[in-house]
């Protein structure tokens, strides 16, 4: 049994569209996605942005944030150009911070339940009533 939620999406909010080929980009630590290893950055979330900034001929620097509402604060004031990391892109979110990319990375939840030999057990049909239940109903 597979049940999708889309509510953890992998954005980058971008505050403002600056002409610089410089720009400060919060982040927020959420592994994969961002992950600090000896004062390193590394995760999907830095692939990313490494990749983007080489096509772009674009240079950035890092700030780290404590949360995603800090972040989104910080992209307010026009402290940080940009907030990357695993977002949650709400109506709200839209309307009054910034503009997102699309999403490239959805998560789902996942159910394990042990398997069972469900064959060939003809209680099976009575297991979700209890006797009590029966008994009423064969009255």
């Amino acid at each position: 049994m597979q049940l999708h939620l889309n509510l953890l999406i992998l954005a980058l909010c971008v505050v403002t569209a600056r002409a610089s080929t410089h720009l400060n980009v919060g982040l927020f630590l959420s592994a994969p996605f961002v992950e600090q290893n000896q004062g390193n950055f590394r995760g999907f979330v830095i692939d990313a942005l490494d990749q983007i900034a080489s096509k772009q001929s674009l240079t950035y620097n890092f700030t780290l944030v404590e949360s995603v509402s800090r972040g989104l604060a910080l992209a307010q004031g026009n402290h940080i150009d940009m907030l990357a990391g695993p977002l949650t892109v709400t109506g709200s979110r839209q309307q009054t911070y910034c503009d997102f990319t699309y999403p490239f990375f959805r998560t789902g939840l996942q159910i394990l339940a042990k398997h069972q030999n469900l064959h060939n057990d003809f209680g099976l049909i009575l297991k979700p009533f209890g006797s009590l239940v029966w008994m009423m109903w064969a009255i």
